[in-house]
């Protein structure tokens, strides 16, 4: 209702809510004029309610592994406010915004933190803690096939790859051996013409900087260079 009369006027009586308040004035004539602006009152404010859905607290996840995060806040006036948790990390600082993200986090011990702010600036915050485990380098062999058949002289060639989820690539650090020869190479690629005849099982290995060592085998075959059987006829005799 009424507010007051002149060209400024205070009170402290307006009720909860969204008010549109109206300025009118009448001329000599009775002619009216006025304005409106909306005034939204509200009660004290109250942060967001804030729940972190995902992970579970305690979570323990290997490393390289995407970690899925889910909150939901609602605030008592701005309503749903979830587009607005913004997500940080103990350990690598800040992972972005909204309700639901998927992140990468390295090894160790991790605090996740979702905080969300409401229109009138008021802050809330929610943690979990997660614990990231190290895990082995994933070594992979792409050259000889399985079961290989070299014939010496001829090389053996080797290629291999190992990615590691914290160290990135460690391909320049595989060590590669024989089962019957012991150390034969390293690197991602290299060729070898020095294998015993026989059948070896190849190994291509390294080691993170944590210490976890991954591994791959492959079986190649050495054998003499091939020559044609020798056959001779033995009976009839020669223009029988």
């Amino acid at each position: 209702g009424s507010l007051g009369i002149g060209i400024a006027v205070s009170s402290s009586a307006l009720s909860v809510g969204t008010h549109i308040v109206t300025a009118t004035v009448a001329d000599a004539i009775g002619l009216h004029g006025q304005s409106q602006i909306t005034v939204r009152v509200r009660g004290a404010n109250q942060p967001p309610a804030l729940t972190i859905n995902a992970p579970p607290p305690g979570a323990s996840v290997p490393a390289g592994t995407a970690v899925g995060l889910d909150a939901s806040a609602v605030d008592d006036w701005d309503g749903n406010v979830t587009s607005r948790v913004v997500w940080s990390d103990s350990v690598g600082g800040a992972l972005g915004s909204g309700g639901t993200r998927t992140v990468t986090l390295r090894e160790g011990a991790h605090v996740l933190t979702a905080s969300v702010t409401d229109s009138d600036g008021a802050t809330t915050s929610a943690q979990v803690a997660v614990t990231v485990t190290p895990t082995a380098p994933v070594v992979t062999i792409t050259a000889p096939t399985e079961g290989a058949i070299v014939l010496t002289p001829a090389s053996a060639t080797f290629t291999g790859s190992a990615l590691d989820a914290t160290d990135g690539s460690l391909t320049t650090g595989l060590r590669w051996t024989s089962d019957r020869d012991g150390v034969i190479g390293s690197g991602g690629s290299f060729s070898t013409n020095r294998l015993s005849l026989g059948t070896h099982v190849v190994t291509a290995a390294v080691t993170d900087a944590g210490g976890l060592t991954g591994q791959a085998q492959r079986t190649i075959i050495i054998r003499k260079l091939n020559l044609a059987p020798t056959i001779a006829i033995a009976s009839p005799l020669g223009g029988a």
